[in-house]
């Protein structure tokens, strides 16, 4: 079995109290639940999915131990598409959806060391988040393999950062309110996920528009008629993406989003991307939807 442990640990405010708020840390907990339950199911069967409890990934939460605010997660997998330890995949793909790169991942560093209040606190979890980022280069096979693996499966992890992009977020929503930095680590050598602090997470909860509306061809995976949202895989895009359908007013009974989910048939969506601060894309907010049916149904099928 790929096992391991990740490790979330906060600081600043109330957890220099060994304290979060109770919201905070609920929301904190159910987001990195998801977000890890999302990509270990990945890492084990190369399938994404949208809905965390389908996960067949083993996940649970353990006893926080002494510390600022630790969350202490246990993630495995029965089986793995790549040979490398489950905690640096997660650590390496939070790395890759966290903005700042290394460069600015050591000068945060460098100065929450130098905060005096950030001196009184325990630093345990931050020093061995930095000795992991110092091994990167005595696992350098396992992350070229990562590196690999990733880039030939680019297209399903833009899926997955764009399905679990709310509770990626929300797995640092402590920051700015009751803790002022975070930084997440694994038990394997070089599993380590970059310091995240609050311009770090004000920068994760961008969006940004596109200036044209879009016209999107795409079947829809999963689709929640009491919040209009849903995510969906379009054949011209080559990709899913998370999808919101803005109108006012209650759906119809045969909502085309629900029709497209049950009978696995594409529908025409009218609305305009919003994208990451990357530019990658987040979601698309849908101002129109139609059945895709009849003639205009066999042209897409050739």
């Amino acid at each position: 079995m790929n096992s391991g442990i990740l490790r979330l640990e906060f600081y600043g405010g109330m957890a220099t109290r060994h304290e979060l708020d109770l919201y905070d840390a609920g929301r904190s907990i159910e987001g990195l639940g998801r977000t890890v339950s999302i990509l270990a199911h990945y890492l084990q069967t190369g399938k994404v999915i949208s809905q965390a409890p389908a996960s067949k990934a083993y996940v649970s939460l353990r006893a926080p131990q002494a510390g600022s605010f630790i969350v202490e997660v246990m993630v495995g997998v029965t089986a793995a598409t790549i040979s490398v330890p489950i905690t640096l995949y997660l650590t390496h793909i939070f790395n890759q959806w966290l903005p700042g790169g290394s460069a600015a991942d050591k000068a945060r560093i460098a100065r929450l060391q130098a905060e005096s209040a950030i001196q009184r606190e325990r630093l345990d979890g931050l020093q061995r988040a930095i000795e992991q980022r110092d091994k990167m280069d005595q696992v350098s096979n396992d992350l070229a393999q990562l590196r690999a693996f990733i880039e030939a499966n680019q297209k399903e992890h833009d899926v997955m950062r764009s399905i679990t992009s709310n509770s990626f977020l929300d797995i640092y929503r402590p920051i700015g309110r009751s803790a002022t930095h975070a930084v997440a680590y694994g038990d394997a050598p070089g599993a380590y996920a970059g310091v995240v602090d609050e311009p770090t997470v004000a920068l994760l909860d961008t969006e940004i528009a596109d200036p044209d509306v879009s016209v999107v061809i795409a079947t829809v995976d999963a689709f929640a008629r009491k919040s209009k949202r849903g995510t969906a895989f379009s054949k011209h895009l080559g990709r899913g993406f998370r999808f919101h359908y803005g109108q006012m007013g209650k759906l119809s009974e045969q909502d085309d989003f629900s029709w497209s989910q049950y009978q696995q048939k594409p529908v025409r969506m009218t609305g305009r991307f919003y994208r990451f601060y990357d530019k990658s894309i987040k979601r698309l907010e849908v101002t129109a939807v139609e059945r895709v049916e009849g003639d205009d149904l066999d042209d897409l099928l050739g």
